[in-house]
């Protein structure tokens, strides 16, 4: 664990609503958050340290699983020159990517077909309404285009999860009590979306949903709080349409708030 590092100390209200989305080709992190009532967009990279020629010292006998004792080795000589890998980190300069105003309840994924980060949010400057922005990153900085209506309604909550397979995002919002979908098409610095279909009814609050990607099944699995209890659907793309297989309910106990993420190794 490293020390924390400010993003940017001109900003008095950066971690509220703070959100983050890597990216795989410039190996840089895109964050998302509140800046003196605005929306800023800030890029922000790990340092590391390469281990030099000089700090070899020999080869495992055999495979070695992390956290794991085994055995090495040593090639001929002196060990010398080993240092532990820097862990600083440098940061881009705030980048407003949708005019003043409050933006809130950010989500963003990254859409590894078109180079592009997606951000949604609650555009709170008046209607309240989901809105999103596409994003590109270049050098230390991003640039994005013109943010679009998502759904002309006034929601609780966004999500967002980018399908690799279908190489297009699925947005949840709420509306009415009840969690519904779209699929979102990014083309250069533009965002369209197909019809609006519904993943969970109930008395849903979408403030606390989430929805993630299966590499494995091609599918995006979608939870969202029924009653205050957490249920799950999967959805699966099709052309600029989403379907939802029943709802289930998967922990019995109220909830209020959840992470999700998937697992790639036990799929």
């Amino acid at each position: 664990t490293t020390p924390a590092t400010v993003m940017d100390s001109s900003s008095v209200n950066i971690g509220a609503y703070n959100v983050g989305v890597y990216d795989p080709d410039t190996d840089q992190i895109c964050n998302i958050a509140g800046q003196n009532g605005n929306q800023g967009c800030i890029m922000y990279s790990p340092g590391t340290t390469n281990i030099s020629a000089q700090s070899f010292v020999g080869i495992a006998d055999s495979a070695i699983s992390a956290s794991a004792a085994g055995s090495i080795i040593v090639q001929g000589g002196t060990v010398t020159g080993l240092t532990s890998a820097s862990s600083t980190m440098s940061f881009g300069s705030p980048v407003n990517f949708d005019g003043a105003g409050w933006k809130q309840k950010n989500r963003m994924a990254y859409d590894t077909t078109n180079n592009r980060v997606v951000n949604i949010y609650e555009d709170n400057t008046g209607t309240g309404y989901v809105t999103a922005v596409v994003g590109t990153v270049s050098g230390t900085t991003t640039e994005w285009g013109t943010a679009v209506v998502v759904k002309s309604a006034a929601t609780n909550g966004v999500s967002i999860a980018y399908d690799a397979n279908a190489q297009k995002v699925v947005v949840t919002v709420e509306e009415s009590s009840v969690l519904k979908a779209l699929v979102g098409t990014v083309a250069g610095t533009d965002i369209t979306f197909g019809a609006v279909a519904t993943a969970i009814t109930g008395g849903t609050q979408a403030d606390y949903s989430r929805c993630v990607y299966d590499p494995d099944n091609n599918i995006t699995i979608v939870v969202g709080l029924v009653n205050s209890v957490a249920t799950v659907a999967a959805a699966t793309i099709s052309g600029t349409s989403v379907s939802f297989s029943s709802p289930q309910t998967f922990n019995a106990f109220s909830t209020s708030e959840f992470g999700l993420t998937y697992d790639t190794t036990a799929d």
